[in-house]
């Protein structure tokens, strides 16, 4: 999976108010009780929110290479596979441990990516490295608590002009 080639409509999620996203995550979360179909729009749009900026920070930045890229893609993987797998685990009978290796799996991933989002976001809104983790720390928290973190994240995104290969214009 080549992911330079992201698609551009994950370029929306840099583009769009805190408040939109918010009203989006809201009404899909409150239709999620009468259809998982729309707890699966939740969840993909936090992803691909944090996925987006991640990306895009990192192409901005020029990190897209080594671990923030192995971070990306493999989060870009798993936001495929985690579907097909609830959807077999709801119609065929798994093994418990293989279930509980995926969630385990995925948690880590999914961890990974909020750590890396959070360590991306700060050098884009400082403009330096961190000198330990602590710095992006909180960062990270709002992204991992995304209907508080957007309302402070999503602002500051909408600050940086990302242009499609992750330039800024002059």
């Amino acid at each position: 999976m080549n992911i330079n080639n992201l698609n551009m409509n994950s370029q929306l999620f840099l583009k769009v108010k805190n408040w939109q996203l918010f009203l989006v995550w809201i009404v899909f979360g409150k239709l999620s009780s009468y259809n998982l179909f729309f707890g699966f729009i939740v969840i993909y749009g936090w992803y691909l929110w944090m996925l987006s900026i991640a990306f895009y920070g990192a192409k901005k930045l020029s990190l897209l290479e080594g671990l923030v890229r192995t971070v990306i893609t493999s989060n870009f993987v798993i936001a495929f596979i985690t579907p097909v797998y609830i959807y077999l685990s709801k119609t065929i009978s798994i093994y418990e441990t293989f279930e509980l290796i995926i969630i385990v799996t995925f948690n880590i991933f999914f961890l990974s990516l909020v750590v890396v989002t959070g360590r991306i976001f700060y050098e884009l809104k400082s403009k330096t490295n961190p000198n330990n983790f602590l710095e992006y720390l909180p960062y990270s928290i709002l992204f991992f608590f995304f209907f508080i973190g957007v309302w402070v994240v999503q602002p500051e995104v909408n600050r940086i002009d990302f242009n499609s290969d992750g330039s800024v214009p002059n």
